[in-house]
């Protein structure tokens, strides 16, 4: 994969309360030596950005205390501040180009992204092409994954994502599976207290959180239960199907845990 931007140095503030999208966005960064700074939600971006000075903002759209657009909103007509802003969404649905661009962004990108995805976005944002030409080499993982036809069909997920965003880095690979196992498994007790609460709303939010992991372990035979989990409890239509889907998820979320740990 060949990329055009150095991003060196570029001060980048890194809005995501999310663990697995906070390491994984830090790591790209990182890679490419660009100085990134953590806030987890939108109140406190708003404070880094009263008191220090950044290049950029990756800017997530749904966390707790302030979301990203209306964090947006206050960083341009209350701070005046002309920082790009680039969007990290889940769900990136034709139309929502226009209400990121309403609130002040300058850019979105979905998860899970490539790494040469978010540095051409932050690089084309801060006119830093032609800076540098170089060859980033996926280079080949001991993967750890069984060889046998007969097992790999029964496999509920792949690794072939993260394989490719490790740039022949096992250790990567390795941390972002173990923080899989961690956060999914907070996920489903979450996802089922709230369920369990009737506390829709809730319920939507964390199927929305758990969005980008599943897409990242491209776990594909629930990747549109989750979706419906999302969209049925956060318009609380079709309530009668949550049970099913959950159940669903539980039993695949389950299985790739168990599988993963094998790793290990």
């Amino acid at each position: 994969i060949k990329t055009n931007y150095d991003i060196s140095g570029v001060r980048v503030l890194l809005v995501e309360d999310h663990k697995i999208n906070q390491v994984y966005a830090t790591i790209i960064l990182e890679e490419e030596n660009a100085v990134v700074e953590l806030a987890e939600n939108g109140k406190e971006a708003i404070e880094f950005l009263n008191k220090s000075s950044f290049d950029v903002v990756l800017m997530d759209n749904q966390m707790p205390v302030m979301g990203g657009i209306e964090a947006t909103k206050i960083i341009r007509n209350q701070l005046k501040l002309e920082i790009p802003i680039i969007a990290i969404t889940a769900n990136a649905f034709k139309g929502d180009s226009d209400i990121y661009i309403k609130a002040g962004m300058d850019e979105y990108i979905s998860k899970p992204f490539k790494d040469t995805e978010l540095i051409a976005k932050i690089g084309k944002i801060l006119n830093k092409s032609s800076l540098s030409d170089k060859n980033v080499i996926a280079l080949k993982v001991d993967d750890k994954e069984d060889k046998n036809p007969s097992i790999q069909q029964d496999r509920l997920y792949s690794l072939s994502f993260l394989q490719e965003m490790s740039r022949g880095k096992q250790e990567f690979v390795d941390k972002m599976v173990r923080m899989f196992i961690e956060e999914c498994s907070k996920s489903l007790s979450l996802l089922n207290k709230h369920h369990e609460n009737l506390e829709y709303e809730r319920v939507a939010a964390i199927a929305h959180r758990m969005g980008p992991s599943i897409d990242m372990m491209k776990m594909e035979t629930i990747r549109e239960s989750v979706q419906q989990i999302e969209e049925f409890a956060g318009s609380e239509t079709n309530l009668e199907q949550l049970p099913q889907l959950i159940t669903e998820v539980n039993a695949v979320c389950q299985s790739v845990i168990e599988q993963l740990k094998e790793r290990f």
